[in-house]
């Protein structure tokens, strides 16, 4: 991505800075290597994570009981991360990359706070626009994989854009009003050369956090899991939504994956809208958490397709309204996740969900309507090691159902 070496001069020029200096270098598990200079003015950390990964995966119809599986072993993740904090210079940046993906380039984006309530970042990052689970990193799952909700509804969850973050207290809790304006292609939007063109206009976006017993305690901000075990109630009710103006993604993370017209025979994209609800309670070791999305598409009127016959790109078929669920992700899914975290490090997690698609009619709707189920173990050895077990079961209304099991071990460097 474009903006990436930008970043990368940018930490460069940091490093060269620090060297001048007189350095302190600290590893910490679980957080990486620090190298500090000007009493802690400038800091530089490298770190990253892995995750080796066993998956058996078995599918088959509900009424009979005949099922194929297959088995996998791969590295779920491969990242690498550099970051760097600049006190006098109220900057903060990150790169990001993951090497088990086709596409290694996560994140990149440089900040610039305001004040230690405010901030804003340009760059690729992880967008607060999506339900509460996508705004938390691979290495801070609860469990071996998102939810089922997160899945349906997001790729990534990385944007490229402009992201305004804020808190602030007041007499009934702290507050915390965040914006974005992103290119609403995804990440990676503007493709790898002058033919891969950014599709659409633009991904207008925010959300509205209520924290009615104060914020959740330093290390524990970042994950659905009470992983430091709050001593107080803390509870986070959230709202988020977006309106991608012009989408030709399934899910509005991509560009050109479908391509519609207009009466002239011009490309023309719908609106999609995503609008999301969740919760989050942590106490002692106990965590739940509860998600809704509902999404919908506009601007639906004179929109063409085509049906390719003989090699034909004419537009000449108008789009009906209940087909526009082929190609977007239409409908309202929620997510129920509980779990506990025991004084030795074992974490008891069990999560269940349902989809409905928005026009259950349309047999090739891309959302399907769906009941998940899904448990999970996971023990912390330490602040960089742990090891995971999950049972995954999901059964779709039109009599297939599928069902997987995964062993992960995540190391943090």
């Amino acid at each position: 991505m474009r903006n990436s070496y930008l970043i990368f001069v940018l930490a460069v020029c940091f490093m060269q800075h620090s060297v001048a200096q007189e350095n302190s270098i600290v590893y910490d598990k679980g957080t990486g290597m620090e190298i500090s200079a000007n009493n802690g003015d400038y800091l530089f950390k490298i770190g990253g994570f892995i995750q080796p990964a066993v998956k058996s995966v078995s599918d088959g119809i509900l009424s009979f009981e005949d099922t194929k599986s297959e088995q996998t072993f791969k590295s779920k993740a491969s990242v690498f991360m550099l970051s760097g904090t600049m006190k006098n210079e109220k900057l903060r940046f990150l790169i990001m990359t993951d090497f088990s993906l086709d596409t290694p380039m996560q994140e990149a984006w440089v900040a610039y706070d305001f004040s230690k309530n405010a901030s804003i970042t340009f760059g690729q990052m992880l967008s607060f626009t999506n339900n509460r689970e996508m705004m938390y990193r691979e290495n801070n799952l609860q469990m071996n994989d998102r939810s089922a909700l997160s899945q349906s509804f997001s790729n990534s969850g990385r944007e490229f854009g402009v992201f305004v973050q804020t808190n602030f207290d007041s007499p009934i809790g702290v507050f915390a009003p965040m914006v974005a304006i992103t290119s609403g292609d995804g990440k990676n939007s503007f493709g790898n050369d002058s033919r891969d063109v950014d599709k659409g206009k633009y991904k207008f976006g925010g959300r509205l956090d209520y924290y009615p017993f104060g914020s959740f305690s330093v290390g524990n901000q970042n994950t659905s899991s009470d992983i430091v075990k709050e001593n107080k109630l803390k509870w986070v009710l959230g709202a988020a939504g977006s309106m991608n103006n012009g989408a030709s993604n399934e899910v509005g993370e991509g560009h050109g994956d479908f391509i519609l017209y207009d009466a002239n025979g011009l490309e023309s994209f719908p609106n999609y809208n995503k609008l999301y609800f969740d919760s989050l309670i942590k106490y002692n070791g106990f965590s739940m958490l509860f998600e809704y999305v509902d999404s919908w598409a506009d601007s639906l009127d004179e929109i063409y397709t085509t049906d390719g016959a003989n090699g034909s790109n004419n537009a000449d078929l108008i789009l009906s309204p209940t087909q526009i669920s082929n190609y977007m992700v239409l409908g309202n899914q929620y997510n129920f996740q509980l779990g506990y975290l025991t004084n030795n490090g074992l974490s008891i997690d069990i999560r269940y969900g349902e989809s409905t698609q928005e026009f259950e009619a349309n047999q090739n709707s891309i959302l399907e309507a769906s009941k998940n189920f899904a448990a999970g173990l996971t023990k912390y050895f330490n602040n960089n090691i742990k090891l995971q077990f999950l049972y995954n079961n999901t059964k779709y209304d039109y009599g297939i159902k599928t069902t997987s099991a995964e062993v992960l071990m995540q190391i943090v460097f």
